[in-house]
């Protein structure tokens, strides 16, 4: 399997040459296919817990991705920045939706149909989360959901540890209130 990132923006995925060909120490297409079959998965996974639509979350996961590709050069370590051009991207969609919301007269039918999945199935806590304001809600997702220390939160979201921190606990503070 190979990955190639095509018109700047969309990974393409083929089986022309063995995965791992290029090499990893070259940072080449092969090292870019091993991030890929290793957090794939993951990172749709914690879009999906900010977005809560699956398409929309492979989408922002392929973006996370090509951004990845196109400063592979430039980057050590390959989780954290993914983590952090992934958050972006979905903090971006949510502003964007909630935008779209306000402009449409309608945007009160669309929450509330846009809660359904969550409610079906019982999952109460996350329907919770899911009404959280946009930092909020990422920050929750990437402290409590995909488990990193508030260190690894404050380097993924671009804020200062004592604002994750201060958030968190008065988000937690509202949550509980909310779920009591």
């Amino acid at each position: 399997m190979s990955l190639r990132v095509v018109d700047d923006s969309v990974v393409e995925v083929s089986s022309s040459e063995p995965a791992g060909a290029s090499g990893s120490a070259d940072r080449g297409d092969g090292w870019f296919d091993d991030v890929y079959r290793r957090h794939w998965d993951g990172m749709v996974r914690l879009a999906f817990a900010m977005v809560d639509d699956r398409a929309v979350a492979e989408d922002l996961a392929q973006d996370a991705f090509a951004r990845v590709y196109r400063a592979r050069d430039r980057v050590r370590d390959p989780l954290p920045y993914l983590r952090s051009a992934l958050y972006n991207g979905c903090r971006n969609h949510l502003r964007e939706l909630g935008r779209r919301r306000r402009r449409d007269a309608r945007g009160s039918a669309i929450d509330a149909a846009g809660t359904g999945g969550a409610a079906a199935v019982g999952d109460h806590v996350m329907d919770v989360v899911r009404r959280l304001p946009t930092r909020q809600r990422c920050l929750v997702v990437l402290r409590y959901y995909e488990g990193l220390t508030d260190t690894e939160v404050a380097a993924a979201t671009g804020l200062p540890l004592g604002t994750v921190k201060s958030t968190l606990h008065r988000t937690l503070a509202a949550l509980r209130e909310e779920l009591s």
